[in-house]
């Protein structure tokens, strides 16, 4: 079935399209006319007609050439690199990440480009592309006498077919060279290019392979880099703007010689009204709209929330690899909630001078839904671009120490061994051997003592002998594959731990402690964590989901238990008083354990209900 023509926007269809052909395979009988043409070539670039190259060694160079041309069918199955973009849960751009040697590029469908940029792409660049054979015979006639009045190559008129030959079939030398050579090699493969496949293909190809300066490969990336626009937004105006850029992208640089990008835009609206696809009219029209340029940073793409896209870089390289990523052309739908993410840096910053006071200078934080396992939120620090507090590194993923937040893990261990939140243990002084000669005594926060009291009590008001009287009924190995079984994969060796585990001893991940307080939150069940919604590959098809399915690690009610003291603020009235700042407005039900080491320099909070986890960690 013969394919529908294009039309353009003002009703005129194109001239018809020929048939995809798919790839042929290379003969001496298959290029009749290619051969045909070739004498027009030599002559074109000096070669016939010479007294010492005669009609025998040009049909062998001839056929010796050809056989070391490469394939057209490259075209076709060579893996283009494309940009890949980190969104947001509801696709926001984040971050663009590409091989900074290669630059940015974005694959379109030619279906997907408006006939306005077709139009004046082809006006430019070659008005007879949907009729001639890949090469232009007029332009081949004024390069032969344009070399041959200079004695030397000078240039030679390129087609579109030819461009494309160009940039991607030749090698890098002999893109840049002037050679009788490599321009033999441009036309006949442009011959042979435009025998084996459709005008459309060939200008699909093309439209996804030239530069438009920036860094911008691709009329789909050259659009969102100059104009912050879809393909489908720009105007006439816009269209003839973006199709000047590729003759010389230095030289047209929009951010550094817009008059020069302007005089070209009109160059080419100039040339579609004597092309016949647009009037008069609509070019001058056209000129005279004012140009209004993305700002120049928008070239060099800014990062949103440095901290967690690099999180998620990390995650796709293990899954991906990261040269795959650098050119894969992924989507990444991240479980973001950019409106989370927000009010969470604001809270950071509101605090600042607070915590200062208090002799801390950092913070990190971290937000996940329980159900689905989805990180909602992350900061890393208080400000990334901060040297003096190391801001570059994400606090939210470093192993820190977590003081008493550690606790419910060993009091969960305890109920699931046959405690009860009832059972009395004594808050007396305590004596433990430390290594040779030596003795620990623990002390609770206030250097005071009271006696037999309940886990419920011992646990609300974060008593310190208690919980390592609990760890020494559990014991360590128990307590550690808990935690570990909660998400804690970062805890290594049980041996490597004593008693003071239980006071935060030990170093932990805040996204990690965030994770297995989810499991207190979700009744026990657990969800695999993940920063990544789905992953897009460049051909539309999800190459990876992330799903919420939940496993039961924990018995419920001993997680209830849990539940039911960090959440009862009698349990907690002696150390926090009755306006706690652990109770949420409106009297909301919300379980929360604090956490600091001995000497203050780490701090948590961690915090829960059925739908929300959320731990801070500040410190220095």
């Amino acid at each position: 079935m013969q394919p529908l023509p294009r039309m353009h926007q003002n009703g005129r269809p194109h001239r018809p399209l020929r048939n995809h052909l798919g790839p042929t395979r290379r003969s001496r009988t298959g290029y009749i006319v290619a051969g045909a043409l070739t004498l027009m070539l030599l002559l074109a670039f000096g070669l016939a007609g010479t007294a010492t190259f005669g009609a025998a060694s040009a049909a062998a160079a001839y056929h010796s050439f050809i056989e070391d041309l490469p394939s057209v069918g490259v075209l076709s199955t060579r893996d283009v690199y494309q940009t890949t973009r980190i969104l947001d849960r509801d696709g926001n751009l984040l971050y663009e990440l590409f091989n900074q040697d290669e630059g940015r590029r974005t694959v379109v469908r030619l279906d997907d480009v408006p006939n306005v940029v077709v139009d004046a792409v082809v006006a430019v660049e070659d008005a007879s592309f949907y009729e001639n054979l890949g090469i232009e015979p007029r332009g081949i006639i004024r390069a032969f006498w344009e070399n041959l009045q200079a004695g030397t190559v000078v240039g030679g008129g390129s087609t579109i077919t030819q461009q494309l030959i160009k940039n991607v079939l030749l090698n890098p030398d002999e893109r840049t060279s002037e050679t009788l050579s490599r321009k033999f090699k441009e036309a006949f493969l442009a011959m042979e290019l435009s025998q084996s496949y459709s005008k459309d293909q060939i200008l699909e190809w093309y439209l996804n392979e030239v530069s438009f300066g920036n860094l911008a490969f691709g009329i789909g990336t050259a659009s969102q880099t100059y104009f912050t626009k879809s393909l489908q937004e720009v105007t006439l105006a816009e269209a003839a703007f973006l199709a000047g850029l590729p003759q010389a992208p230095a030289t047209y640089d929009p951010f550094t010689s817009f008059e020069a990008a302007k005089q070209r835009q009109e160059d080419v609206l100039g040339l579609m009204a004597q092309h016949g696809f647009i009037t008069p009219e609509e070019a001058d029209a056209a000129k005279q709209e004012p140009i209004k340029l993305a700002p120049p940073e928008s070239a060099t793409p800014s990062i949103r929330y440095p901290h967690w896209v690099f999180y998620v870089r990390n995650a796709l390289e293990e899954r991906f690899g990261e040269k795959a990523l650098l050119t894969g052309g992924y989507t990444v739908y991240t479980t973001l909630d950019s409106d989370l993410q927000d009010i969470a840096e604001r809270s950071v910053r509101t605090y600042k001078a607070d915590l200062e006071a208090q002799n801390a200078n950092n913070a990190s934080l971290a937000a996940i839904d329980p159900k689905s396992g989805e990180i909602l939120a992350m900061v890393g620090s208080m400000d990334y671009y901060d040297a003096s507090i190391d801001g570059q590194v994400n606090q939210a993923v470093a192993p820190l120490q977590p003081g008493s937040s550690i606790k419910p893990v060993v009091y969960l261990t305890a109920f699931l061994e046959g405690l009860s939140p009832a059972t009395i243990v004594q808050d007396a002084p305590l004596e433990l051997p430390d290594g040779p000669g030596r003795v620990w005594r623990p002390q609770n926060f206030d250097n005071r003592f009271r006696g037999p009291v309940t886990l419920r009590r011992a646990l609300g008001n974060s008593l310190n002998i208690p919980a390592v009287k609990v760890l020494q009924y559990v014991g360590l190995d128990d307590a550690i594959s808990m935690a570990k079984n909660l998400g804690m994969t970062s805890l290594g060796d049980p041996t490597n731990y004593g008693l003071s585990f239980t006071l935060g001893g030990g170093e932990v991940r805040l996204v990690e402690l965030a994770s297995a307080y989810a499991v207190l939150a979700n009744g026990g069940k657990q969800v695999p964590v993940s920063p990544i919604l789905k992953v897009v590959g460049a051909d539309g098809r999800t190459v990876y989901e992330h799903t919420s399915e939940a496993e039961q690690v924990v018995d419920p009610r001993t997680v209830f238990l849990t539940t039911d003291i960090l959440s009862d603020n009698n349990a907690r009235l002696e150390t926090f008083g009755a306006n706690s700042p652990l109770r949420l407005s409106g009297n909301r039900p919300a379980a929360a354990k604090t956490g600091s080491t001995d000497d203050y320099r780490d701090s948590w909070t961690m915090g829960y209900t059925p739908s929300l986890v959320a731990g801070v960690w500040v410190g220095r």
